[in-house]
């Protein structure tokens, strides 16, 4: 079982290592000139860049909850960027469709059932 300490390091550390992923992939698409799949990875870039602002927000939360420091710490190394990419990843599904349907001529777009 990994320590406390390893846990920690290794949220931080594939946060990283993912922030540099999503955003080169970025900037990579833009180059291309496909500037759909760009504003989706920079969607996710954007994401995993506010896991500054959640932790901060999340912090003192679960400081309060848990008691002491060195735990909510541990748990903060993921708690502050995996739910912004969930969160950033589904926005883009669901824009994506959106963007698609919305694309399609009218006679290929299914009703809504009401």
């Amino acid at each position: 079982m990994p320590s406390a300490a390893s846990s920690r390091y290794l949220g931080f550390a594939l946060l990283a290592l993912l922030l540099l992923t999503t955003t080169s992939i970025a900037y990579a698409r833009i180059r291309r000139g496909d500037v759909v799949a760009h504003r989706e990875w920079m969607i996710r870039s954007y994401a995993l860049i506010f896991a500054a602002v959640t932790l901060r927000i999340e912090l003192p939360i679960l400081v309060a909850l848990f008691g002491a420091f060195r735990p909510a710490y541990v748990t903060i190394a993921w708690l502050s960027w995996v739910p912004n990419l969930l969160w950033a990843t589904l926005y883009v599904r669901v824009t994506r469709r959106a963007n698609f349907a919305a694309s399609m001529p009218p006679s290929r777009v299914r009703p809504s059932a009401a």
